[in-house]
């Protein structure tokens, strides 16, 4: 006779929030990182970059994988005085304007647990910014969308929002 299974005991489990998420950004010329708010779409997607050379002598054609792009789409109501869209404005006509990225996140996975407030779980690359030119539809706010394009690895830490300091964790 088989033995019985044991039940191991259960700690209660809760969903960890998307509001635990925050991206940040640093546009070139900018002093300090600045918080994406106010948004109304935060969405990403991870593509493949590969190079695919087309050769006449050979049957079955190479690809070769190149990494990856992380691309950030963002939707924002324009609210005045500053915040994130001060910044977007002044880009709205530029292409790939160089920033620094960081999203972070206030639970850490790996340990199970929140993070502390003054540490959160980081992530940060370099990128490029898009801005769209200003839309709205009737009496609706601005809505300002964005994109930012991280093609490069992602270095790993924490984030203290209050001092807006990244700490790339020790190897």
């Amino acid at each position: 006779m088989p033995e019985p299974v044991k039940q191991e005991t259960t700690t209660t489990r809760s969903p960890v929030s998307i509001y635990e998420i925050q991206h940040w950004i640093k546009p070139q010329g900018a002093q300090e990182y600045i918080r994406v708010t106010e948004d109304t779409k935060a969405e990403t997607e991870r593509e493949a970059k590969t190079y695919e050379p087309t050769y006449i002598d050979r049957k079955t054609q190479p690809k070769y994988n190149l990494g990856k792009t992380d691309t950030l789409s963002f939707e924002v109501d324009a609210m005045g005085p500053g915040g994130i869209q001060q910044q977007l404005a002044k880009f709205e006509d530029m292409l790939d304007v160089p920033v620094d990225y960081i999203r972070t996140c206030g639970y850490d996975f790996t340990k199970g647990q929140a993070a502390p407030k003054g540490a959160l779980i980081a992530k940060h690359a370099k990128g490029t910014l898009n801005v769209d030119p200003f839309a709205g539809d009737d009496i609706a706010p601005i809505k300002i969308s964005f994109k930012v394009a991280v093609t490069e690895e992602y270095e790993y830490g924490t984030f203290d929002p209050e001092a807006k300091k990244f700490t790339k964790a020790s190897e």
